[in-house]
Protein backbone atom coordinates (compact mmCIF):
# COMPACT_ATOMS: atom_id res chain seq x y z
CA UNK A 1 0.00 0.00 0.00
CA UNK A 2 3.23 2.43 0.52
CA UNK A 3 3.84 2.03 -3.32
CA UNK A 4 0.58 2.88 -4.08
CA UNK A 5 0.91 5.81 -2.01
CA UNK A 6 4.28 6.82 -3.78
CA UNK A 7 3.22 5.60 -7.01
CA UNK A 8 -0.31 7.52 -7.03
CA UNK A 9 1.02 10.95 -5.23
CA UNK A 10 4.71 11.27 -5.55
CA UNK A 11 4.87 10.66 -2.18
CA UNK A 12 3.73 8.96 1.31
CA UNK A 13 1.94 11.80 3.21
CA UNK A 14 1.13 12.12 6.73
CA UNK A 15 -1.43 9.46 7.85
CA UNK A 16 -4.74 10.36 9.57
CA UNK A 17 -7.16 8.04 11.55
CA UNK A 18 -8.69 6.53 8.76
CA UNK A 19 -5.51 6.09 6.74
CA UNK A 20 -4.27 3.70 10.30
CA UNK A 21 -8.09 1.68 9.89
CA UNK A 22 -7.69 1.10 6.06
CA UNK A 23 -4.16 -0.17 6.78
CA UNK A 24 -4.99 -1.92 9.31
CA UNK A 25 -8.63 -3.64 7.92
CA UNK A 26 -6.25 -4.28 4.70
CA UNK A 27 -3.73 -6.28 6.92
CA UNK A 28 -6.12 -8.21 8.42
CA UNK A 29 -8.09 -9.04 5.72
CA UNK A 30 -4.91 -10.12 3.53
CA UNK A 31 -3.85 -12.76 6.92
CA UNK A 32 -7.10 -14.01 7.04
CA UNK A 33 -7.20 -14.65 3.05
CA UNK A 34 -3.85 -15.71 3.15
CA UNK A 35 -4.21 -18.60 6.28
CA UNK A 36 -7.97 -19.57 4.57
CA UNK A 37 -5.51 -20.30 1.32
CA UNK A 38 -2.30 -21.81 2.89
CA UNK A 39 -5.21 -24.09 5.03
CA UNK A 40 -6.90 -25.58 1.84
CA UNK A 41 -3.09 -25.91 0.24
CA UNK A 42 -2.04 -27.84 3.21
CA UNK A 43 -5.38 -30.19 3.00
CA UNK A 44 -5.22 -31.05 -0.10
CA UNK A 45 -1.21 -32.00 -0.07
CA UNK A 46 -2.02 -34.14 2.91
CA UNK A 47 -4.84 -35.86 0.63
CA UNK A 48 -3.40 -36.49 -1.98
CA UNK A 49 -0.17 -38.35 0.19
CA UNK A 50 -2.76 -40.06 2.27
CA UNK A 51 -4.20 -41.79 -1.15
CA UNK A 52 -1.05 -42.90 -2.32
CA UNK A 53 0.48 -44.24 0.83
CA UNK A 54 -2.83 -46.11 0.99
CA UNK A 55 -2.41 -47.62 -2.67
CA UNK A 56 0.98 -48.59 -1.95
CA UNK A 57 0.22 -50.34 1.19
CA UNK A 58 -2.62 -52.01 -0.96
CA UNK A 59 -0.04 -52.37 -3.85
CA UNK A 60 -2.84 -50.67 -6.35
CA UNK A 61 -1.01 -47.71 -7.01
CA UNK A 62 -0.98 -47.07 -10.93
CA UNK A 63 0.67 -44.63 -13.61
CA UNK A 64 -3.05 -43.14 -14.34
CA UNK A 65 -2.92 -42.45 -10.47
CA UNK A 66 0.52 -40.59 -10.58
CA UNK A 67 -1.28 -38.55 -13.63
CA UNK A 68 -4.29 -37.43 -11.89
CA UNK A 69 -2.21 -36.12 -9.14
CA UNK A 70 0.37 -34.32 -11.32
CA UNK A 71 -2.74 -33.09 -13.40
CA UNK A 72 -4.16 -31.71 -10.15
CA UNK A 73 -1.22 -30.05 -8.81
CA UNK A 74 -0.86 -28.53 -12.27
CA UNK A 75 -3.83 -27.14 -11.77
CA UNK A 76 -3.62 -25.32 -8.58
CA UNK A 77 -0.20 -23.92 -9.55
CA UNK A 78 -2.18 -22.31 -12.38
CA UNK A 79 -5.14 -21.17 -10.35
CA UNK A 80 -2.19 -19.33 -7.83
CA UNK A 81 -0.87 -17.94 -11.08
CA UNK A 82 -3.87 -16.68 -11.97
CA UNK A 83 -4.75 -15.02 -9.15
CA UNK A 84 -1.12 -13.56 -8.85
CA UNK A 85 -1.80 -11.92 -12.53
CA UNK A 86 -4.66 -10.43 -11.63
CA UNK A 87 -3.50 -9.37 -8.27
CA UNK A 88 -0.89 -7.91 -10.32
CA UNK A 89 -2.84 -6.22 -12.77
CA UNK A 90 -5.37 -4.58 -10.42
CA UNK A 91 -2.64 -2.88 -8.78
CA UNK A 92 -1.23 -2.11 -11.80
CA UNK A 93 -4.78 -0.55 -12.99
CA UNK A 94 -5.19 1.27 -9.42
CA UNK A 95 -1.51 3.05 -9.66
CA UNK A 96 -1.78 4.65 -13.26
CA UNK A 97 -5.92 5.23 -12.89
Amino acid sequence: MLYYFYFKYGEVRAFQWDDYLVFVAAIVIGFFVSAIVQRSQFNFQIKQLESCLQEIDEDTITSQTIREQQNKKRRMIGIFLLAIICGLLVLAYLIFR
